[in-house]
Formats: C-alpha cells, structure tokens, sequence
C-alpha cells in the first residue's frame, strides 16, 4: 500500500484548476516553498518507461533547454550522461556535471529508463527541479506488452511497482517539483508549455512556445521507428574482459539471430551475430533455438580494452542497449 503522500496541504498545489472551478487541471506542484530566486539549475524529466517522458525532453529541447549532447532520436535520452550513471563511474559522472553547470545556467536530461530515481542523484545536481509525468497505467502495460513480448498481467505488476518506487521517492524530497498527467498534457498542449515555462522561469516567447506546442505529439514517427526496432529484443551484457567481450540477445522467438553492435568509448568498433549456443536463455526465454550469444575475441593489443574503457552492447541499428550495458573495463 501506498503510504499517505505529503499529509500537509501546503506542500502540494493544484496549477490550473482546483475546488472553484471543479476542474482537475493534471498539474500539480510539489515543495513549491523550495524554489529560489535563482534561475541556474538542472532539470531532471522522469517517469516510467513508456509514460511520456521522451514528450516532455522534446518539449524542452524545443524550449533552448541544453538537454544533452549525444541524444537517443526518438527517445531524446542522453546516452553519454547515461553512460556514466553507475557508482564506479561517479567521478566520471561528477566531472561531467560540472561541466555542463558552467557551460548552462539551465541544463537538463531525460532519466534513463534503467536508472532508478533516488534522492542521492538529486545531491550532485546544482539545484534540481523535477519535471515527472504520469500516465495510466493500463496505457504503459500496453506498450510495453507490445515492445517487449511479455504478458499484460506481468507488465501490469512490473508498472504497479514502480509507481510504488515513484512514489515514495517523492515523498522523500524537497525539491521543486512539477507533476504531470500526460493525459491532460495532451488534451491542454497551452497549459504544459505555460506551466513548464512558469516552473523552470523559461520566460519564452510567442515564438518558442509555438515551437513547444509542435513538439508534443503522440508517438511521433521517429519514436515510433526506434520503438518499433526494439519490439521483442532482449539481450544482456554479461562479461567484459580485456581481450573477450560477451553475453547474448535474441529478437522475439524469430529463427535468425540477432546483430549486435559493440561501442567502445563512444565509437562504433564491432559488429556480430548472437549465434552461439546458449541453451541456458534458451531454457529461460523458451526459444526456438539456443543460437543467442555472441563473444568478440578482441586479439591484438590495439583492440583489447584498457582500463577505464567503457563497453555497450545495442542490438544493431537502434539505440536500444543490452540490459547490464554499458560496463566499464575492469568490471569489479
């Protein structure tokens, strides 16, 4: 069960509707005595996967909002930021946020699906804002039903549970933040573009908001591609070695075996087949074939991993990473 959330009336606000009007506007705003006057800070959209999360990135890049180099096309995640978001990397991670505080007064970065919210991430950004958006769930065990293979019931559960994790996040911080329903986002596109721009001090003008107003659309074509490219794909990185890189990937209960692409350091370095004997995903998946690993022998001193080398494994052609990817080299 869900424990009471923010018992105090005066920690959280309806924006754009409330008891007057009888009106549910979708927005709400939580630790609204938290915001400062100052308008440098870091923006972080979070949600669960298939919630609506890539809408609300879309709306802020198309609001000037710095939302990351090397973004995901459909999904507008930030792969290098994500990349690094792992205790050993914690340097790393903290090098690269001090850089972005310097080079943006605003920055801010769309929540990798696979990382889960916690308070101390919120600790090494320069003062975060939330921006978290919510969507039904039958709408979210839907599509990832379709995407992933798996039965409505389990994805229906998997969901419930991190709603649950959501929510008691939420009820942990203070920081700003603004809370979303993505079902009225899409039916009052005006009201999300005026409250993030209120929320975030954006100060944007006609022509910015029409830009933001374009980008909200519901599973736009990009999306859909990158989407429909990872429909049924699973996979798992397993072991990164100096001279051998392993684990499997499969696509649905499809005969051919699947391509996977290898990057190191950010560049694309191999590309093979997961058809090597692995009756064991095989036992597990209940496929058709134990063809579904793929080892890489990386045999001269130029190819082999050096200390620190970061290693992710995609399935070919999408930005969709491997579970346990991406790793870094020695793994502890």
């Amino acid at each position: 069960m869900f424990k009471q959330f923010r018992p105090k009336s005066e920690a959280i606000s309806m924006l754009g509707g409330g008891a007057e009007s009888h009106r549910n506007s979708g927005f709400w705003l939580l630790n609204a005595n938290a915001k400062d006057q100052d308008s440098a800070g870091t923006v972080v959209v979070a949600g669960l996967g298939r919630s609506g999360t890539s809408m609300l990135a879309a709306v802020l890049k198309a609001a000037d909002v710095f939302m990351g180099e090397k973004t995901a096309t459909g999904t507008h995640e930030d792969q290098q930021l994500a990349a690094l978001m792992q205790p050993r990397q914690r340097r790393e991670l903290l090098l690269l946020i001090e850089q972005r505080n310097q080079d943006h007064n605003l920055w801010g970065f769309k929540l990798p699906s696979r990382q889960v919210l916690e308070p101390s991430l919120l600790r090494l950004l320069r003062r975060p804002y939330l921006v978290v958006i919510f969507r039904d769930i039958l709408a979210i065990a839907g599509r990832r039903q379709v995407s992933k293979g798996e039965s409505l019931q389990s994805q229906l559960t998997q969901s419930l549970r991190e709603y649950r994790r959501l929510v008691r996040f939420l009820d942990q911080i203070d920081r700003p933040c603004l809370l979303v329903s993505y079902e009225k986002a899409l039916l009052d596109p005006d009201l999300l573009v005026d409250q993030l721009d209120h929320f975030l001090r954006l100060n944007l003008d006609a022509a910015s908001k029409a830009a933001c107003r374009a980008s909200i659309q519901v599973s736009p074509d990009l999306y859909r591609r990158e989407v429909r490219q990872q429909q049924g794909w699973q996979g798992r990185l397993e072991e990164v070695q100096k001279d051998q890189i392993k684990g499997w990937a499969f696509v649905g209960h499809a005969d051919a075996p699947a391509r996977v692409e290898i990057w190191i350091n950010g560049l694309l370095e191999h590309v093979c087949m997961a058809n090597r004997p692995r009756p064991d995903v095989q036992s597990e998946h209940q496929l058709k074939t134990s063809a579904c690993g793929f080892s890489i022998e990386l045999k001269t001193p130029s190819q082999q991993l050096k200390p620190g080398d970061h290693v992710s494994a995609r399935m070919a052609e999408t930005e969709q990473q491997l579970r346990n990817s991406p790793l870094t080299y020695p793994t502890p």
